[in-house]
């Protein structure tokens, strides 16, 4: 298991605790953590709903931008890919992505409504299932995974310690 210092950890836990307190009173009909299998890609949504578009949400403490597609081209890249893929094993073509900015304050919370084509979604799937294949070629150690330029997410990364024998 990758090594985590305590620090992150209790981060970790509280915003946790925090988004599931504050979406689960802003959201009482929807149900926490929907498990959506398919193809051998597996993940959580974080508030299904069944008669409605479910959520994904965030807590974050970075300011809110002008423009949206600011956020989602930076820091949360992967809610849009992760959202698209939900959305494509629930058959639906949208969802809601819902941030809560805890800066500057008041808080805010801004909700949007992401929709995508037939296309946009095909594209999607094959991406996901690509990157199934690789992970899988990685735990079967046919290959390591490849170094990347956002280290953050190398603190869970269960290879961490091979890859850093490595080197750049």
């Amino acid at each position: 298991l990758p090594e985590h210092s305590l620090q992150s950890l209790l981060l970790f836990k509280m915003g946790r605790a925090f988004e599931n307190a504050l979406f689960k009173y802003l959201l009482p009909d929807s149900t926490r953590e929907v498990e959506v299998k398919e193809a051998g890609i597996e993940g959580h949504i974080d508030f299904g709903m069944d008669n409605d578009l479910d959520y994904e949400t965030k807590v974050t403490w970075k300011y809110p931008k002008d423009d949206p597609w600011d956020l989602f081209d930076g820091y949360y890249y992967y809610v849009l890919e992760q959202a698209g893929t939900y959305a494509i094993m629930r058959r639906r073509r949208a969802c809601r992505i819902a941030i809560y900015h805890v800066q500057p304050p008041p808080p805010t919370l801004v909700i949007y409504l992401v929709e995508w084509t037939a296309r946009e979604q095909g594209d999607l799937w094959n991406i996901m299932l690509k990157r199934r294949d690789y992970l899988l070629e990685g735990f079967q150690g046919k290959r390591m995974p490849s170094k990347t330029v956002h280290k953050e997410l190398c603190r869970s990364c269960p290879v961490k310690a091979e890859c850093d024998q490595i080197g750049d």
